[in-house]
């Protein structure tokens, strides 16, 4: 009984130490879900939801809805929001652009064959 108890008792406490998460993974933990997603995931989740959500509206409300888009993007106050949004877009791709280079000189090499034509990513 007491060699039972010898090997039982031990290897109950490395296996909940085993279970426990230190507290350099729960930080990492942490500070990974206050990240936010730099590879435009959460935009295409968001993107691919509303799709979602307009697709479970009827014919009528969908062209309605279109309709009224299309109206609203033709507004002095919506266009002066969209270049404003464009500009900040601007401003982050820089911004990440020379962290990037700053990081890591070689990835100017990388980053200048992405920049190419219209949309040039970073």
């Amino acid at each position: 009984m007491k060699l039972k108890t010898l090997l039982v008792l031990p290897l109950s406490v490395l296996a909940l130490h085993l279970a426990m998460p230190t507290q350099a993974q729960a930080q990492a933990q942490e500070a990974e879900k206050e990240t936010p997603e730099l590879d435009g995931s959460d935009v295409e989740k968001e993107l691919y939801e509303r799709e979602q959500k307009i697709g479970r509206l009827s014919l009528e409300e969908q062209l309605k809805l279109r309709a009224a888009q299309q109206k609203a993007a033709e507004d002095p106050e919506v266009l002066a929001a969209l270049e404003k949004r464009n500009q900040a877009l601007k401003e982050f791709r820089d911004a990440l652009r020379a962290s990037m280079i700053k990081t890591d000189p070689s990835m100017q090499v990388i980053l200048d064959k992405l920049a190419t034509g219209t949309h040039p990513g970073f």
